[in-house]
């Protein structure tokens, strides 16, 4: 297992340039807030990430890529409502 204070700036620093906040709760959850750094709106958040399933780095990379593809998804779907109601 990685410990919070290794995990930290490494999910931090992977959302850059957004800005990206990890809590951590007792008992090995983790909630990932994701914000927009110029207006301070929160973009995307996850809770309850099990913090004891990210052993290596590739575990983590792993959650890094499903939490940006999370977010990409919801964009498109935010893109096309927004289309769909100028149409």
């Amino acid at each position: 297992m990685t410990s919070n204070v290794d995990l930290r700036p490494i999910i931090e620093a992977a959302f850059l340039p957004m800005k990206c906040v990890c809590d951590f709760a007792p008992g090995g959850s983790m909630t990932i807030r994701i914000s927009n750094p110029a207006t301070e709106a929160e973009e995307f958040t996850v809770t309850g990430v099990d913090t004891t399933a990210l052993a290596t780095i590739r575990d983590i990379v792993g959650l890094i890529l499903e939490v940006k593809g999370e977010m990409r998804l919801r964009r498109l779907a935010s893109d096309r409502q927004a289309k769909g109601r100028r149409a």
